[in-house]
């Protein structure tokens, strides 16, 4: 297994810094996903790490090797593009056994190492088609196949689900992922899709601008996010502004969100001083809905405004009494239901809101 490390890497495509001084170490056999929204430049560090853009600043090892020099075909890496890239002019076979071509590997050592493959990805049957004969999801198992068959000490793949419908891209990358912990591949997996990122990997690197924003576990980054970019990427968030009007103890704070007689106490790990002006996030899963007023909790009043079934939760959309709208998930076990226009109190746990400054 490979430990891969990028040390203060930076590309620049004229202007636009594509890569702003990146640092980051993927441990040995993990599963390792680049995360951000379109033109952060995760695309870009996975094709440095491939070797096929050179960085203008940094260096790139694997292990204790530095591969800023070496060729890509020369650092046995396995990719699998965003469109496949498959030959459409060769059978499945063939596709799988290019990369074996390449490095001359003896016919029948071939033909042995590119059936496993295709008995391990369930293609074997499929060998003798040609790419314009099988579905989306067959043509990224063959992708797979062909990134796998060279025995690669590092498998990058570049958004290789983004072509295929909801259902079947929940399917394979759980298949992935099996796949992946089975081989014990380091992998680096880029995505712009959370939900995707946090379902299966073992750390997460939050992008954007070109600039790393978070590294963590998906609970890290879920739970406790570095800043407001990375809160509002990250699953569904609600913000809310406000003021510190007193620190209360160490890590707990009170704070004047509007309305007229009420604070709310909000736990940080974060210092504030009086006086700063905060953004608070909290999930709609760590809102608590009553029908009646709570004392002596952080609770607020606010209007049913939209209802949303989303299947294991209804989604709500309140407006509080300070004008914010707040998204408010409640299970669908719970069995609550909550009427339009019906007026409702809002209860915030100190402990499960996160708070920036503003």
């Amino acid at each position: 297994m490979v430990r891969v490390r990028l040390v203060n890497i930076t590309k620049r495509f004229g202007e636009t810094v594509a890569a702003d001084r990146i640092t980051l170490n993927i441990k040995e056999g993990e599963f390792f996903t680049l995360l951000g929204p379109s033109g952060c430049g995760k695309t870009t560090t996975l094709r440095i790490i491939a070797g096929f853009c050179k960085p203008d600043e940094g260096e790139i090892y694997f292990n204790d090797k530095l591969m800023n020099y070496i060729p890509p075909h020369k650092r046995n890496v396995g990719m699998v593009f965003q469109n496949y890239a498959l030959w459409p002019h060769m059978t499945v076979f063939e596709n799988v056994a290019f990369g074996l071509d390449v490095r001359k590997v003896p016919k029948e050592e071939k033909r042995r190492r590119v059936m496993k493959v295709l008995k391990m990805l369930g293609l074997e049957e499929l060998a003798d088609r040609y790419p314009g004969q099988l579905s989306g999801g067959q043509q990224q198992r063959v992708a797979l196949a062909r990134a796998l068959v060279i025995n690669p000490d590092v498998l990058l793949l570049d958004e290789p689900l983004s072509n295929l419908d909801a259902k079947l891209r929940i399917h394979t990358r759980s298949e992935i992922k099996k796949l992946q912990t089975r081989m014990k591949i380091t992998t680096i997996y880029v995505t712009h899709d959370q939900e995707e990122a946090l379902s299966i990997s073992d750390r997460i690197a939050v992008m954007k601008d070109g600039k790393i924003q978070q590294v963590g576990t998906p609970l890290e980054i879920y739970m406790n996010p570095k800043n407001t970019f990375v809160a509002d990427f990250i699953g569904i968030t609600n913000f809310m502004e406000g003021t510190v009007t007193k620190v209360l103890k160490e890590s707990f704070y009170e704070v004047d969100i509007g309305l007229r007689k009420r604070r709310l106490h909000i736990e940080s790990g974060r210092e504030f001083s009086v006086g700063d002006k905060v953004l608070i996030a909290v999930r709609p899963e760590n809102i608590i809905v009553r029908k009646a007023p709570v004392k002596g909790r952080n609770c607020i009043k606010a209007t049913v405004r939209l209802a949303s079934y989303l299947g294991p939760v209804t989604r709500y959309e309140m407006e509080a009494e300070n004008g914010s709208l707040l998204k408010v998930d409640i299970p669908i076990s719970h069995g609550k239901q909550f009427n339009i226009g019906e007026t409702v109190y809002l209860v915030f746990e100190p402990g499960k809101a996160n708070m920036f400054k503003a």
